[in-house]
């Protein structure tokens, strides 16, 4: 289980300050990310950004609860979620390059995601597995 606050504080910590770059410096984030294929209406980046920023709050919101132990049911629940939403992305975006509808500049975005993904069943499952 002190691996779930650990990983949920960084990973929350990265998805919300990526989000909040797209959101609000969609094209220079864009660069700084290594993609060149910048949409001629950052306004759908800034889109993606709100769903970036909220899925890093997801992780952070079990937090808020005081009870340890309806905490805990939160956090496996926000890792479930996310991992859903991290496995489609990463999924959609490696589909998307197949099809010559992104650059593979791309791939790193749906790696991460893929990988956050199965970094996250595999946090699930040594947790059932331990109790």
């Amino acid at each position: 289980m002190k691996y779930f606050n650990t990983y949920m504080w960084l990973i929350g910590a990265m998805d919300v300050c990526t989000g909040l770059l797209l959101l609000f410096l969609p094209v220079p984030t864009l660069r700084l990310m290594g993609l060149t294929d910048i949409p001629l209406q950052p306004i759908f980046i800034s889109w993606i950004g709100v769903f970036v920023f909220s899925i890093g709050c997801a992780y952070w919101l079990p937090f808020l609860e005081r009870r340890s132990d309806v905490r805990r049911i939160q956090q496996i629940m926000s890792l479930k979620l996310t991992s859903l939403a991290r496995f489609c992305v990463g999924v959609f975006v490696i589909c998307a390059i197949c099809m010559a509808s992104l650059t593979p500049a791309w791939l790193l975005v749906g790696l991460v995601d893929l990988c956050c993904a199965t970094f996250q069943l595999f946090l699930l499952q040594r947790e059932v597995l331990s109790t």
